[in-house]
This record gives C-alpha cells, structure tokens and sequence, in this order.
C-alpha cells in the first residue's frame, strides 16, 4: 500500500513539474512566463483535441448531408460525384489523409503552407468523417423509402364507393 501512495505522489510531483526545467509548481500551475507544467500541457493538449473535434464534426456533418443527399437523387452526374466522393474518402485511410493535408497539398499549393496544421487537421478528419455521414444519410433514406412502399403494400384500398356524394374508402391490410 504505502508503495502505491509513493507512486501516486511521484506521478503528482511530475504533473506539477515544468516542462522546461527541474522546477515543481506546489500548485501545479506554472506562474513564470512562458513556463507550463505537464498538467498544464495536458489539459492545453486535450483543449486542441476538443477543438479539432468538433471544428472536423461541423465540416463532416455539413458536407457529408449534401454528398449523401446527391447520391440519391436521380441526376447521374450528382451520384458519380457522390460515390466518387464517398469511395475516396472512406477507402484512404486516416493517417494517409492527414499526411497529405498537412505535408502534400502545402508542396503543391504554396499558399496552404501559411495555414496552421490544426485547421488542416481539422479539413482533413472533417471530409474523412464526411464520407460515413453520406453513406450513413444514403442508408437512412433507403431504409425510409422501403418503409414507405412497404407500408403502402401493407394498405391498400379493398373498396371506393360514392355513396350520398361522399367517397369513403376501406383498407385491407395485405398479410406477407
């Protein structure tokens, strides 16, 4: 037991220790200029990843609806670029993407060069997301639209009739 408390207190003593030099902040936060602790740099860390997040969810989300919504419409161009799109993306792993945002496209397009990696971060995971939210739309819709004819073949009217200038109808549920 007392072997655990001396680790637990070690790894407290090096969250609050500067990562520049030697020096232990008693409250862990670094006051000298310049100067961060592990926990600070850990807590600036997880801060970016929040950021990156959901900066790459909004472009993923916003993107990914209109590709999804072009694969399903009758126009052919609008699906080829759909499932192009689609393909592209979900068949590229991550890492290869994020490599090309931040190292490729800056060597083809020397004006990407003065955009922080962050933000290319976030373009890249939010078309690599982009993909599954199409393919996700295109599967809701399809799901939607085999509910709605299944629903219409389940209901259909058994008799129409025009009795006293009103037409009523009766349905008959059709058993599959």
């Amino acid at each position: 037991m007392s072997n655990l408390l001396a680790q637990i207190k070690d790894s407290a003593t090096l969250m609050c220790t500067s990562i520049d030099d030697p020096t232990v902040y008693p409250s862990c936060m670094a006051t000298a200029k310049g100067d961060m602790t592990y926990l600070q740099w850990m807590i600036h860390g997880w801060g970016w990843t929040l950021v990156v997040a959901l900066v790459a969810l909004v472009i993923a989300l916003a993107v990914g609806l209109v590709i999804g919504v072009m694969r399903t419409l009758p126009n052919k161009a609008a699906v080829l670029f759909g499932e192009a799109w689609t393909e592209l993306f979900r068949n590229v792993p991550v890492l290869v993407q994020l490599f090309i945002w931040a190292f490729v496209l800056p060597e083809i397009f020397p004006s990407l060069k003065s955009v922080s990696y962050a933000t290319l971060s976030c373009v890249g995971l939010g078309l690599f997301t982009s993909a599954r939210v199409a393919a996700f739309r295109v599967a809701t819709l399809e799901r939607i639209a085999a509910r709605s004819t299944t629903a219409s073949v389940r209901s259909t009217p058994s008799s129409v009739s025009n009795a006293g200038g009103g037409t009523t109808c009766s349905l008959k549920s059709v058993s599959q």
